[in-house]
């Protein structure tokens, strides 16, 4: 795919390869692992000299030389072409989302939204945040449920129990990771994911500073399918809500706590109900002289 879309003026800008995964998913279709490098050696014979007659006879004074030239040649950006053509050829991409199972390599084109929560990790406890917070919230994000217990074990005794349990989730806001996120768009589904800063190409300060939010043009995604929509007001034959099963596989009062902050938390600052979550390996798109 990779070769033959190259060989009709067109070329492939990443802006994020995961170079670790790349490798490690090439090293099982080659025979003898990862290629990490590659050298070339060209060589030429040279002829000096000539022959000399002596009577009848004549001597051949002809030398010859080997002349080499050794070049050395990075592979790492052959990679992800790489890879792109061992899974297309072996059949091993999927394109119908909501029809793949977890666990398949997906590619998705659209646009792509880019959120770095890391700029507001310092700001939950500003009063302005906290408004739009408060605004925002409604019945797919609620606020983390928690008993009378709970609460106290918190040290929340004397405060009303909308007020207590908004508090607590910014409190937790404020300790939890605030990774890269980015979410792929398009008129079929809602791909969502976090991004290490390591495999981006650039940084992503440059790319919110130039784009804002949503980043221009038609982006590619290729990664494996982690996780499908879920329904934030589940519950199951006994009227057990999602939060109320996981507390109590946690069994222990901090476990219960934290797996009730930690499932309500999802809803507000990770994955949407509605999106499918992945674990990106590639992020391109074409460039082409064509219109």
């Amino acid at each position: 795919m990779a070769q033959d879309e190259q060989e009709v003026d067109s070329a492939y800008d990443f802006i994020y390869v995961d170079n670790r995964r790349v490798a490690q998913f090439l090293s099982q279709f080659g025979k003898f692992g990862h290629l990490t490098g590659l050298t070339r050696v060209d060589g030429k014979n040279v002829s000096g000299g000539g022959g000399v007659n002596v009577g009848a006879a004549k001597i051949d004074k002809t030398t010859t030389t080997q002349e080499n030239q050794t070049r050395q040649f990075d592979p790492q950006w052959l990679s992800p072409l790489n890879l792109l053509d061992e899974l297309q050829r072996r059949d091993l991409i999927k394109k119908d989302i909501p029809n793949s199972r977890i666990g398949s390599f997906i590619l998705s084109t659209g646009q792509i939204l880019l959120l770095d929560l890391g700029l507001l990790k310092t700001s939950w406890d500003k009063p302005v945040i906290q408004k739009l917070i408060k605004a925002g919230m409604n019945d797919t994000t609620p606020a983390p449920a928690l008993s009378r217990a709970e609460r106290r074990a918190l040290g929340n005794k004397g405060e009303s129990g909308k007020n207590s349990e908004f508090d607590l989730l910014i409190a937790l806001l404020s300790i939890l990771p605030h990774a890269l996120q980015m979410r792929l768009v398009n008129g079929e589904c809602s791909l969502w994911c976090t991004l290490n800063e390591e495999s981006l190409i650039g940084k992503s300060s440059d790319l919110l500073l130039k784009h804002g939010a949503l980043l221009d043009g038609e982006w590619n995604i290729l990664g494996v399918l982690d996780a499908t929509p879920w329904d934030p007001n589940y519950k199951n034959d006994d009227g057990e809500s999602a939060e109320d099963i996981l507390a109590k596989v946690a069994e222990t009062a901090v476990g219960q706590i934290a797996a009730r902050l930690f499932h309500a938390s999802r809803g507000i600052i990770g994955r949407p109900p509605m999106s499918y979550g992945i674990t990106p390996i590639l992020i391109f798109r074409e460039v082409t002289t064509e219109d």
